[in-house]
């Protein structure tokens, strides 16, 4: 991620500044300013943008008596523009964000905002491919960071790398993997109880079965009791069954008796109803000619109606086109007098705007001549400034130049013996690598031999298995035959195969610990093998860097021998060059101090020539269309003085002649409808009398059947009182049977309920009993979990230990090192010319021999290996700066996010002349490493040391500005 611009409104201390923040074309900048004017709220600004966290919280980042605050960051990644912008209101506590790429084909920002903050979020989390901590940890060197690793001791530096490669996270399976392993060992305890239990309950087997015994001689004596109790129950149930038949027919014909009488009922008053309905129809049919006569009345008064109502429904759809041909005639005539008056406002318009126009052309004329000078004079400033930026540049290394060959003698014959000495160390280091590699060899043959001594315990172990089991089959008596040819034994033949098992299983014992004392001996020997690879791992690790020294240090004594010959003639020709130079600084300075205060009217004059060039386009706009204008008022004062619409006009008076051919006379309307209302009952009337006529002989045929019913009904109720008075004599006898029949049923039911309890009893005794089956097959089944469960205890043991601080971070901290090395040797060789290199050690020899794990920092020369302590503070510095950026891009690096930026905030205050120096050449030696590097300070003497510079300063309630020198 490189910066490119930054725009603030109401930001910490920075209210709303003139223009943006232009990183676009900085490579190397220092940002200077007091304390507490906003140096570091610019820093704040980049990160709130990108991922919505600075160092406090959105309500203090907004500025004093501000309701919002919004920050727009452009940036580049991957050669690709984007731009952020993110918006936080202080009263709703709410806050937006927005995503957008420049599209180039189209010269526009292309919206990438997806539908809400958080998921935009994770959209700019997926482009950076970092969060807010590792951008921190990367992209920004806090105060006193650089030599916090170097310093740290050997644990903190551990501590410092581990938290740099995120293992936190690793800490946490491990607890989780602990509680887990703790939970699984309680669930062992519990299944053991249940073990317990269960072999209790099987251990009662014979007390059950002696119970059932007993339950079964009780239930028999109790069952044949209860049979003969039923038996008598049957008998008296019979008897009264009986008498019971006879009282449901006495009941049954007691009801159809009522419901007879009910009926016969029901008939006289049928027969009463149709004897009057005849009378009626016989009265109205008499009526029959007095009621025709209406009826043809009230048809010719329907007819009249009828042809009023046609002439009034073909009357009314003309009045309704009448009115809204008259309605749009009038809104015609307003919409016309609407038009005329807006083309006469616009032509007025247009007439003053073109007088304006020639006055405009020449203020743009002088001005732009004014402006091209200006900006003129602002490209030969900005050539000036890049000449000084490199002209400082070329004299920093022309000085060095000078050092570095003045002191090439001085060490030459450190290095000759620096290089023999290497060479004696490459050659022992090479030998070891030789050993390494057989040692490699034969771990591999000693896995294939350990391979195959497992098949083989595995294959023993399958054939004792089956040994053991045709053994329990003749032990237990299962079977009389031979396992093996299933011949039948007698007793001393079963002793005999038995002898013989004993004897076989005793050889595969016996081969078995051969084999596992073999694979011992075996598996010693890779321990022997791993052990001593691992002691001679951090050696060989040493062996590329040796030989990259070697290299080096031969390329250097080779320079060395050809700088002897030319350093006089170098030397006079780099103070030559030296003079000249600052020379030629002097003349460049002293030419830009006259043309600042002629530069400082042009962004004001630029602005200027923008507001009349836009006056100008919207004056041109509007006196375009005067000529069209004209003609378009000119044509509607014509429609005008014609009339609207005269189609409609014509229409209406077509409708109008329409209407009056209708001749729809309202009175003689109302007259047929009220002689028709009056006439209403007649059609009604008419029906029933025809309904009367069709009726009458089926209701006189209806009245002659209910005539012969009835007197059915009546001989039937004589018959049926005859037969109840029998049966209720024979029903006299029903008390004395019903108390019979509830004595023995009683009996039967106490009998009954002896045997349930009986029979409830044996089903209990044999549930019981066969409930052991089910407790044999419940403790194979929780056998069988207890030794999964007790295989998961193994796999959360072994999980906790391998996420310890002594496994897979061990593993992962031992892998980083040497890309972490390797990093900070590149570094370090363009810091020190190839002189310095470090190297990290994860183990160290006690004075007792023994191995034990660390994490030191070697640091050697051309004069060899020293103490961090002992090398001088620029020297240190370099090493530290180093290993920091190392850090930073390994973190990146695993991130998935290239480091291309870098914001130093290294405590520039708290070093002394000397080593500012230090850390300035330090940071120009490094800056081709980075797209961007900008530099945080207060010191105003150090502006003048880096190319571009960014002037931050608080202006009271004006809030924070900055401006680029």
């Amino acid at each position: 991620m490189i910066p490119h611009k930054l725009t603030l409104q109401n930001f910490l201390s920075y209210k709303t500044p003139p223009q943006p923040l232009d990183f676009s074309h900085m490579h190397l900048a220092v940002l200077i300013g007091a304390n507490g004017h906003g140096k570091s709220a610019l820093l704040d600004a980049m990160t709130w943008a990108l991922w919505g966290k600075a160092r406090s919280g959105n309500d203090e980042l907004v500025h004093a008596g501000a309701g919002e605050m919004q920050v727009l960051f452009e940036f580049e990644l991957g050669g690709q523009l984007y731009s952020v912008a993110r918006k936080y209101y202080r009263r709703s506590r709410k806050t937006s964000l927005e995503l957008a790429v420049w599209d180039e084909h189209e010269a526009r920002w292309q919206p990438l905002t997806e539908s809400g903050v958080r998921a935009t979020q994770a959209r700019i989390d997926d482009l950076l491919r970092m969060d807010y901590e590792t951008f921190m940890h990367t992209a920004f060197l806090k105060q006193g960071e650089a030599d916090a690793f170097t310093t740290a001791t050997p644990a903190n530096r551990k501590k410092i790398l581990r938290k740099a490669l995120n293992l936190a996270q690793y800490e946490v399976y491990a607890q989780q993997a602990k509680a887990l392993k703790n939970e699984t060992q309680r669930l062992v305890d519990q299944m053991s109880g249940q073990l317990q239990k269960l072999e209790e309950e099987l251990a009662r087997q014979e007390e059950f079965e002696a119970e059932m015994k007993r339950a079964e001689v009780r239930e028999m004596q109790i069952r044949m009791e209860k049979e003969a109790r039923a038996r008598e129950q049957s008998e008296a149930r019979l008897a009264l069954q009986a008498l019971e038949t006879k009282k449901v027919a006495r009941d049954r014909l007691a009801e159809r008796l009522a419901r007879a009488r009910r009926d016969h009922q029901q008939t006289t008053e049928e027969r009463d109803r149709v004897r009057k309905r005849v009378a009626d129809l016989r009265t109205l049919v008499a009526k029959k000619e007095a009621i025709a006569a209406r009826f043809q009345q009230f048809q010719q008064a329907q007819a009249e109606e009828a042809r009023w109502n046609e002439i009034l429904a073909a009357l009314r759809p003309l009045e309704q086109e009448k009115q809204a041909l008259v309605r749009a005639i009038d809104q015609a005539r307003a919409e016309l007098e609407k038009a005329l008056a807006l083309k006469t406002r616009q032509w007025r318009e247009a007439e003053e705007a073109a007088q304006v126009l020639p006055q405009l052309e020449d203020a743009i004329s002088a001005l732009r001549d004014d402006v091209a000078a200006l900006e003129a004079l602002e490209e030969e400033r900005q050539a000036r400034s890049q000449r000084l930026s490199a002209l400082e540049v070329e004299l920093r290394t022309t000085r060095k130049e000078l050092d570095r060959l003045e002191k090439l003698l001085a060490i030459l014959p450190e290095l000759e013996a620096k290089r023999a000495a290497l060479v004696e160390e490459i050659v022992e280091l090479e030998r070891l690598a030789v050993e390494e590699q057989a040692r490699t060899q034969r771990l591999s043959e000693l896995r294939v031999l350990i391979q195959q001594q497992e098949a083989e315990k595995k294959r023993l172990r399958q054939e004792a298995d089956a040994l053991k089991g045709r053994r329990a089959l003749l032990e237990q008596g299962e079977t009389d035959a031979c396992p093996v040819c299933h011949r039948p034994l007698g007793e001393d033949g079963r002793a005999h195969v038995l002898q013989e098992y004993e004897n076989e299983l005793e050889s595969l014992r016996d081969q078995y610990s051969q084999v596992q004392a073999e694979e011992k001996a075996l598996k010693e020997e890779m321990k022997a093998l791993r052990a001593a690879s691992q002691a001679a791992a951090s050696d060989l690790r040493r062996l590329p860097g040796l030989q990259r020294q070697l290299a080096q240090l031969e390329s250097r004594l080779q320079e060395y021998a050809e700088g002897e010959v030319a350093l006089s003639e170098q030397a006079v020709s780099l103070r030559a060059k030296r003079e000249a130079l600052e020379r030629e600084k002097a003349e460049l300075a002293q030419a830009q101090d006259v043309v600042a205060p002629m530069l400082r009217d042009l962004p004001g004059q630029r602005r200027k020539l923008g507001r009349l060039e836009q006056q100008r386009e919207e004056a041109q706009r509007k006196a375009a269309p005067r000529a069209g204008l004209q003609t378009e008022i000119e044509a509607l004062q014509a429609r005008m003085d014609a009339g609207p619409q005269p189609e409609l006009q014509a229409q209406l008076a077509t409708i109008q002649t329409q209407l009056e051919s209708l001749a729809y006379d309202s009175l003689a309307h109302a007259q047929a409808r009220r002689q028709r209302e009056a006439l209403q009952d007649a059609p009604a009337q008419w029906q029933r009398m025809q309904d009367a006529e069709n009726r009458l002989p089926e209701e006189e045929a209806a009245l002659a059947r209910l005539e012969a019913r009835w007197q059915g009904e009546e001989r039937a109720l004589a018959e049926d009182a005859s037969e109840l008075a029998a049966l209720e004599d024979a029903l006299k006898a029903l008390p004395q049977v019903q108390k019979a029949w509830q004595e023995a049923r009683a009996a039967a039911e106490e009998a009954h309920r002896a045997w349930e309890e009986a029979h409830e009893r044996l089903a209990a005794a044999r549930q019981r009993l066969a409930s052991l089956e089910g407790v044999r097959a419940q403790r194979q089944r929780l056998r069988q979990e207890m030794a999964t469960v007790r295989a998961q205890l193994r796999r959360y043991a072994t999980l906790e230990t391998a996420f310890g601080r002594n496994g897979l971070q061990a593993m992962l901290i031992e892998a980083a090192l040497p890309e972490l090395e390797n990093e900070a040797n590149l570094l370090l060789a363009r810091l020190t010319d190839g002189r310095m290199n470090v190297r990290l050690e994860t183990q160290r020899t006690t004075r007792s021999g023994e191995t034990r794990e660390a994490l030191d920092i070697i640091i050697s020369d051309e004069l060899g290996s020293r103490p961090y302590e002992l090398y001088s503070g620029g020297e240190a510095f370099r090493v530290n700066l180093a290993l920091r950026i190392a850090l930073s891009r390994l973190l990146a690096r695993r991130s998935g996010a290239p480091l291309q930026t870098l914001f130093i905030d290294e405590g520039f205050g708290t070093q002394d002349a000397q080593g500012r120096e230090n850390l300035v050449e330090a940071i120009h030696m490094i800056q081709d490493e980075f797209a961007l590097i900008l530099i945080i300070t207060h010191i105003e003497e150090l502006k003048d040391q880096f190319p571009v510079r960014i002037l931050v300063e608080k202006r009271g309630d004006a809030g924070s500005m900055y401006q680029i020198a």
